[in-house]
C-alpha cells in the first residue's frame, strides 16, 4: 500500500526539523507553564474580586473540573486554594509564573516557526507578541469559564435534548480549545492562511488532545485501583506522558497546517522542500 504523498511529506520534515526533539522541548515548557497560567488566572480573579465577585467562583466550578483527570486533584486542592487571595503572590512569585508562562508561548512559537519554515521577528516585537500570548492565555481561561456556565443555563432550562447536552460540554470544551489553538497558529505562521483548512485542522487537534485527557484519566483510576505502589505515582508520570503527547499534537497539527493552510505559499513551500532534500 503506497503512503499518500503528503504523509510523506509531513513525516520527512518532521525527521528533517529534528521533531522528538522540538516536542520534549515544548512538553517540558507545557510542563513549567501550564499550572502556572491556571494560577495566575486565578490570582489575577481576586484582583479584580470587587469588579467581578462571582469570577473567582466561575473559575473554581468550571476550569478545575474541564481539566485533565491527572491535573484535576493538583489543581483543586492547591492552585484554586492559594488563588484565593490576592495576597499570596509575592513580586518574586509572580515574576517567575509570568516568565515560566511567556517562555511557554516562546516555545511554541519557535516549534511553529521551525516546522512552518517562517522567518523570525525582530527581538522586540518577537517578545512583545509572546507577552500578549501571555495575557491572552489567562483570557482565554475565563472566557472558557464563562461559555461553560453558558451550557451549564442552557441545560438547566431544558432547551435541549438530553442526549445532546451530554454531548454539549466535551463539544464546547473541543470548541474553545481549538479556536485558541488557531488564534495561536494564526499568529506565529506570519502567512497568509485560509481560515477553513486552518479551523478544521485545529479542532482537530484540540479533539485528539481531549480524548488524550480522557485516556489519561482513566489510565489513572485504573492503575490506582490494580497496583497500589504504581497508583501513587501514576497521576505525575501520565500528566507527563500527556503533556509529551500534547507537544507531538502541536507539531503534526503545524506540519498539516503548513500542508493544507498553505496553499497560496505553495511555490514557495515546494522550494523549501528542495533545499530540505
Amino acid at each position: 500500500m503506497k503512503i499518500p504523498e503528503f504523509v510523506q511529506s509531513i513525516l520527512r520534515r518532521y525527521d528533517e526539523q529534528n521533531g522528538p526533539l522540538l516536542a520534549k522541548g515544548l512538553s517540558f515548557n507545557f510542563l513549567l507553564g501550564f499550572l502556572p497560567m491556571i494560577f495566575l488566572a486565578f490570582w489575577t480573579a481576586a484582583l479584580l474580586v470587587d469588579l467581578a465577585p462571582g469570577l473567582q467562583e466561575i473559575l473554581e466550578a468550571e476550569v478545575v473540573r474541564a481539566l485533565p483527570g491527572a491535573m484535576h486533584e493538583l489543581v483543586n486542592n492547591q492552585i484554586s486554594h492559594l488563588g484565593r487571595s490576592k495576597g499570596t503572590l509575592g513580586l518574586i512569585t509572580l515574576f517567575t509564573f509570568v516568565v515560566t508562562v511567556f517562555f511557554l508561548f516562546e516555545s511554541l512559537e519557535r516549534t511553529v516557526r521551525t516546522m512552518v519554515g517562517g522567518q523570525g521577528r525582530s527581538w522586540l516585537k518577537t517578545r512583545a507578541i509572546n507577552l500578549m500570548m501571555v495575557v491572552g492565555s489567562i483570557i482565554f481561561v475565563y472566557t472558557a469559564a464563562l461559555f461553560s456556565v453558558v451550557g451549564r443555563v442552557i441545560k438547566d432550562m431544558g432547551f435541549l435534548p438530553p442526549r445532546l447536552l451530554s454531548l454539549g460540554a466535551p463539544a464546547l470544551s473541543i470548541i474553545i480549545i481549538g479556536l485558541f489553538f488557531a488564534f495561536c497558529e494564526y499568529i506565529y505562521l506570519q502567512r497568509k492562511v485560509e481560515l477553513p483548512p486552518l479551523l478544521l485542522i485545529s479542532l482537530g487537534a484540540s479533539a485528539a488532545w481531549f480524548f488524550a485527557a480522557a485516556f489519561s484519566g482513566t489510565l489513572v483510576r485504573t492503575a490506582g485501583r490494580r497496583f497500589v505502589v504504581y497508583g501513587a505515582i501514576t497521576g505525575a508520570v501520565t500528566y507527563t506522558m500527556f503533556l509529551r503527547i500534547l507537544a507531538e499534537i502541536v507539531i503534526f497539527a503545524t506540519l498539516l497546517i503548513r500542508e493544507f493552510a498553505l496553499k497560496e505559499e505553495g511555490e514557495q513551500k515546494e522550494a523549501m522542500d528542495g533545499e530540505d532534500v
